[in-house]
């Protein structure tokens, strides 16, 4: 028994970053979170357990047990162009006029495999306060049961359906943004990508962007050989979920972690119309990363891999930071965490966007992991410097 518990001690460890504010606390959600994910994918890939049985069950109940209190935003569960939604409006109390809000299309995370809007049920209770904002939180389709472009399509519906029809939620059509974390950040981006290019006459005017994660034809990135042991998002546990979200199945995990799955010219894509200011501003090993790594690659590329996948890894609404224009979109606020495989695309963005005249507004937290904005049970005080940071791009730029 003594050397079990050993076993799983060191199994179950997960490294903190050093100043985090709580690392005790942290410590011990990670290594839950762990346990989960290492069993979902042993579980899975052994055709022990289907996860389509999991998707979509609501950590918490839609029902308002402070439905009384006129400090918080209530919260409708809706049906908008066939897709479930939860509303969420400020309280106007009696007597008070309300000029037409700004309105957001938020997108949860979850890789495109988990996740629901009540994971984010407090979240969006809070910025619709804070911010005055109507929020419509959306349960787009899940894979491997919707492969890609099921998730994309509806968040593209719901996005239409609040800027045709805002005024009846009372939000100002011009004033309306798209956001997300994580996977939902993949989904804003690409709808701002898609109204653009369908020249679409009413179109997002912010987009907030967390923790993005927007390719995945380098998993060799410096913050994905740096964050390989993270708790909540591994690179195997990211390759696993592009797998199902492309194909429906998780084979192609194991040639996307050891980046054997695209051919190392192609990942040029990630860096193109960099502009030299926008490149000197990127860390120091992403910026050598950037100007040495597309020429380098493993000559082991699996080329009928290449093939099998190439349409959709090149496809810039499942992958925004491969399109070859990024002119011309709503002003951006994205968020990156120093501690996540998925830092370096958002940075990439950033520049990119920059590079191609956009006004972007940047947080980096220097002692944060993905998934922060999930555990705000933990009321960790990084949640507090992130959310004041978003409130403040809300208030002062839409």
């Amino acid at each position: 028994m003594a050397v079990a518990a050993v076993v799983f001690r060191w199994w179950a460890y997960e490294p903190i970053p050093p100043s985090f504010s709580e690392p005790t606390k942290l410590r011990c959600i990670l290594a839950s979170i762990k346990v989960v994910r290492e069993s979902l994918i042993f579980l899975e890939s052994n055709g022990l357990l289907s996860i389509t049985t999991l998707q979509n069950h609501p950590m918490i109940s839609v029902s308002d047990k402070h439905d009384e209190d006129p400090n918080t935003a209530s919260v409708t569960e809706l049906w908008l162009e066939g897709i479930r939604a939860l509303l969420y409006r400020p309280r106007i109390t009696e007597g008070t006029k309300v000029a037409q809000r700004r309105g957001l299309v938020f997108f949860h995370g979850g890789g495109f495999v988990f996740g629901a809007p009540e994971s984010y049920h407090n979240l969006m209770r809070q910025y619709s306060v804070d911010m005055d904002m109507v929020v419509v939180s959306v349960a787009y389709r899940l894979a491997p049961r919707h492969i890609y472009p099921a998730g994309f399509e509806d968040a593209l519906k719901v996005t239409k359906h609040l800027l045709q029809q805002a005024e009846e939620y009372g939000v100002d059509p011009t004033r309306v943004g798209v956001g997300g974390e994580s996977a939902g950040a993949n989904l804003a981006a690409a709808v701002c990508l898609k109204l653009r290019d369908e020249q679409y006459p009413l179109r997002p005017s912010f987009q907030l962007l967390f923790e993005p994660c927007l390719q995945m034809l380098d998993m060799g990135l410096p913050s994905y050989r740096e964050n390989v042991n993270q708790a909540l998002l591994t690179p195997a546990f990211m390759a696993w979920m592009w797998s199902l979200v492309m194909t429906g199945r998780g084979d192609l995990k194991d040639a996307m972690t050891t980046n054997r799955h695209a051919p190392a010219a192609i990942r040029k894509l990630l860096f193109q119309d960099l502009e030299e200011s926008a490149l000197s501003a990127l860390p120091k090993d992403l910026m050598e990363y950037v100007l040495t790594a597309p020429d380098e690659g493993n000559p082991e590329t699996l080329i009928d891999i290449w093939e099998s996948i190439k349409s959709r890894a090149l496809d810039p609404y499942l992958y925004p930071l491969v399109s070859s224009d990024l002119t011309g979109l709503p002003k951006a606020y994205i968020y990156t965490n120093q501690y996540d495989i998925l830092r370096d695309e958002g940075l990439l963005y950033k520049a990119r966007l920059q590079s191609a005249g956009n006004d972007v507004t940047h947080f980096h937290h220097l002692s944060s992991i993905h998934g922060i904005l999930t555990m705000h049970f933990a009321n960790f005080s990084e949640l507090g410097e992130t959310a004041k940071s978003i409130t403040t791009f809300v208030l002062q730029k839409t």
